[in-house]
């Protein structure tokens, strides 16, 4: 989708990602253009954090492109909301002719659970013990 409208700083285009874990957290990945439209910049707001991706410029690139700020932003632990719904917004930068979401991907954050850290921790007791055995003896 295109937010080309609109110099008035506003975000008129939203999106929203539902059917998530309620508190969980993910990795949000926003991609603008990839470099098909010159003059294309984009700012993104999701839970009220602005980021810029500043487009290309000149004539668009084939393949398409994708670096970091310039074609595509990372927002990372994005929490859910109680209803398991994350919502954002997008519009074109200030000075821009366009601005772009042409794509998204979201990406579950893996936290380890309490079991899996005492278990390391007995496991590195269980080295210690063993090398200050094999020392004393």
């Amino acid at each position: 989708d295109s937010a080309d409208y609109g110099n008035d700083g506003l975000f008129h285009s939203a999106f929203i990602i539902s059917g998530l874990t309620p508190g969980a957290a993910y990795s949000l990945y926003l991609y603008g253009d990839g470099g098909k439209a010159a003059g294309a910049a984009t700012d993104y707001s999701v839970n009220s954090v602005v980021q810029t991706i500043t487009g290309r410029s000149g004539s668009a690139t084939t393949p398409p492109l994708f670096t970091l700020g310039t074609d595509y932003t990372i927002y990372s632990s994005v929490v859910a909301d109680g209803s398991g719904t994350i919502t954002g917004y997008f519009k074109k930068s200030t000075g821009a002719v366009y601005g772009f979401l042409d794509g998204m991907q979201i990406v579950a954050e893996v936290v380890p659970e309490p079991s899996t850290f005492a278990l390391l921790g007995l496991g590195g007791l269980f080295v210690f013990r063993r090398t200050r055995r094999g020392v004393s003896e």
